[in-house]
């Protein structure tokens, strides 16, 4: 703990030492969280929401809810549950996921995209037709008609289509490069150059 010349803290060091008061929807649920959880409740997947902590602990916190909330859209139990974790968390959390959004940002608004339609899967463009098979079927007589033994233990079989993988590999060499750009923050050519010499 720093001291100023007058043997206070500085008034930035108070801030970050005093507990933030949650808002108040979070106030009034926090309140009626349930002391353990419901087992019957089936969460939610939260993995392809643009979230703060893991998606992981979403679901499971999600099976402590007060069953008013747990009742509602899986959109609106996330903004439940964020705003509950960031009430808890300590002020290094909440600057780290503020530098995250930030560098997030940056990425999005610098990067362009190359290939548009492979952030929309449609699994009938990009798996091969024999995997949408086995799947949609799912029995194990399709799986194995699939699968080819190529080495003693080891199984192929083919999964993406060939044009998405294409895609694919563009997009991420281009993502690539666009974040080596942001990290460097100078011209990718000199970047390229510095590692090869």
């Amino acid at each position: 703990m720093a001291l100023d010349s007058s043997g206070e803290q500085p008034e930035q060091q108070q801030q970050q030492q005093r507990p933030r008061a949650p808002s108040s929807k979070t106030r009034d649920a926090r309140l009626k969280l349930r002391r353990t959880p419901n087992e019957e409740h089936e969460p939610e997947n939260y993995e392809d929401l643009p979230l703060d902590f893991s998606p992981a602990l979403f679901s499971s916190l999600e099976r402590y809810l007060p069953e008013k909330v747990l009742n509602s859209t899986r959109i609106e139990k996330a903004r439940f549950m964020s705003e509950l974790l960031e009430s808890y968390s300590p002020a290094s959390e909440l600057n780290r996921i503020q530098r995250h959004r930030e560098y997030r940002q940056r990425i999005l608004s610098s990067y362009q995209r190359l290939h548009g339609d492979i952030y929309t899967l449609d699994p009938a463009r990009f798996f091969m037709p024999s995997f949408l098979d086995a799947v949609s079927h799912s029995s194990e007589e399709r799986f194995r008609s699939m699968v080819v033994p190529s080495a003693p233990g080891i199984y192929t079989f083919d999964m993406l289509q060939p044009r998405f993988c294409e895609m694919l590999l563009a997009e991420l060499l281009l993502q690539g490069k666009t974040q080596l750009a942001l990290n460097y923050g100078r011209n990718l050519s000199s970047v390229v150059e510095a590692r090869l010499l």
